[in-house]
C-alpha cells in the first residue's frame, strides 16, 4: 500500500468499526419475541403487553442506554 493510501485505509476501517457499534445494550437470547407469560422469555426478559405489538418478551428500563432500541418511557425496552 502506498504512502497516500494508507491515510484513508485507517478512515475507511474506522468508519466501518463505528458503524457496527450501537448505542444501548446488546439485546439477551428471546428479546423481542412474542410471549404469553413471563415464563416463556429469557432470563432478566418480563413479557410485557405493548399497545400497538401485543406481547413480547423485553427488558425493565430506566434510560434509553439500558435498551438496544430505547426506552419506551413506561419502563420496559421497545421491541422492533
Amino acid at each position: 500500500m502506498t504512502k497516500p493510501a494508507l491515510p484513508l485505509f485507517f478512515a475507511f476501517a474506522f468508519a466501518l468499526a463505528a458503524a457496527g457499534c450501537s448505542s444501548g445494550t446488546d439485546a439477551p437470547e428471546g428479546f423481542g419475541e412474542a410471549c404469553t407469560t413471563d415464563a416463556e422469555c429469557g432470563s432478566g426478559l418480563v413479557c410485557y403487553e405493548f399497545t400497538d405489538k401485543g406481547k413480547h418478551c423485553t427488558l425493565p428500563c430506566g434510560s434509553d442506554d439500558d435498551c438496544p432500541d430505547g426506552c419506551n418511557g413506561k419502563g420496559y425496552c421497545k421491541v422492533e
